[in-house]
């Protein structure tokens, strides 16, 4: 595997942005996170982009980032791509539907970091294993890009208008 990706909610950006510098300082992995979005680029663009190219993708599960528009795009777009996934449930909270039927890493609680690390890389080399006994084939049909997702409830239209007043770096 050569290339990640992370989503996660806009509330878990701090401790999505130490897993970021984790991953690519101790492990040194190749991992997108939207604080690589540079200004003036069509960030939702760059994001499903990302998420094309990347070999595993990583949730940050929070309920938050379950009640996020964003997130649950970026996710439904992994399976739909047949993307190995890989789940960290960083505070309690229901399971995504598109998840149910997959483990998840426990970071809740005070999970040291270097233990976190030890568990993924257990798990990615579990998904390299997957990937070269044909687990994670390419979708025999196109797959659709999805487009921005528009807010449906108040809860989604504040977190649509908050991103709208925020850097693109913030999700």
């Amino acid at each position: 595997m050569k290339k990640f990706f992370i989503s996660y909610s806009r509330d878990d950006k701090h401790w999505a942005y130490e897993l970021w510098r984790a991953l690519r300082d101790r492990m040194h992995l190749d991992v997108w996170i939207d604080l690589k979005l540079l200004p003036a680029t069509d960030w939702w663009l760059s994001i499903v982009e990302s998420i094309e190219e990347c070999d595993c993708f990583i949730i940050v599960l929070t309920p938050k980032s379950g009640e996020s528009i964003y997130c649950t795009e970026e996710l439904n777009y992994a399976v739909a791509l047949n993307k190995p996934i890989l789940p960290i449930m960083l505070k309690n909270c229901a399971s995504p539907k598109a998840l149910r039927h997959i483990q998840y890493e426990n970071a809740t609680g005070d999970v040291p970091m270097g233990d976190l690390l030890l568990t993924m890389s257990m798990a990615f080399n579990r998904i390299q294993t997957d990937i070269s006994l044909g687990k994670y084939p390419k979708p025999t049909s196109e797959v659709e890009r999805p487009t921005e997702p528009i807010a449906r409830d108040a809860a989604s239209l504040y977190e649509l208008i908050s991103q709208a007043v925020r850097s693109p770096r913030s999700r």
